[in-house]
């Protein structure tokens, strides 16, 4: 049987909350993901997890922690993928780094987005590692960095780890979601003719090209990109 320890699950989010680790790429000063890493590594060695810190970049630590299966020829992995950075503080009315428990749920920077996700993921490796029981195949935990700016935490880990399926614990309401949009940066030109004012049917003006171009875009995130769920 695998117990989950309820308030101690509560009282890790807490303790993650607690750490500032706000994206320096999005806020200045924002220090990153290094000190929660810290706290993330103490965690799974005290679990009994093979522990990896991959540096993303320096200063920007991946932690993975890995509980073997008994069977690594026939045995499949799983690894849960969550991430250590939070957007900034902004406007927020409430300490942002002082967890406030109140009527079933938990406030402050990153209770959603996602250390509830990452507490979760954590207390499941903690569980099943205290519980005795032995899986086939291996689990993988991987806290990674930067997913709220350019993903540079992920980027690092599918190069160094990989598994046979992958959970994101990313907050969906508790929907399962099977796919995610990217993003690509795309550099367009549109060119024209000039003309006298004159006679304008000479040219060819590359503004109005650039304008059909928009309205392409327009209607094909209108027709296809909104009607996928």
């Amino acid at each position: 049987m695998i117990r989950i320890d309820e308030r101690g699950t509560v009282d890790l989010l807490k303790s993650l909350i607690r750490i500032d680790s706000v994206n320096p790429d999005l806020m200045p000063g924002g220090p990153g993901e290094a000190e929660i890493a810290v706290f993330i590594e103490d965690f799974m060695v005290e679990v009994g997890l093979e522990v990896h810190v991959q540096q993303a970049v320096p200063g920007r630590p991946n932690v993975i922690g890995i509980l073997r299966g008994n069977d690594p020829v026939n045995g499949k992995s799983l690894m849960l993928n969550g991430h250590t950075d939070t957007v900034g503080i902004g406007k927020m009315e409430i300490p942002p780094f002082d967890p406030v428990e109140l009527d079933g749920r938990i406030y402050g920077r990153g209770s959603a987005d996602m250390k509830s996700g990452v507490t979760a993921m954590l207390s499941a490796a903690k569980s099943i590692a205290k519980s005795g029981v032995s899986l086939r195949g291996d689990l993988i935990i991987a806290a990674v960095v930067d997913e709220e700016y350019a993903s540079i935490g992920t980027e690092a880990l599918v190069k160094g780890f990989t598994a046979d399926a992958a959970i994101v614990i990313e907050p969906t309401d508790l929907n399962i979601t099977v796919a995610h949009k990217g993003f690509a940066w795309i550099d367009i030109d549109t060119s024209g003719h000039a003309a006298h004012g004159s006679d304008p049917a000479e040219g060819v003006d590359a503004i109005m090209m650039m304008a059909d171009v928009l309205q392409k875009l327009r209607s094909f995130d209108q027709s296809v990109l909104r009607t996928r769920s």
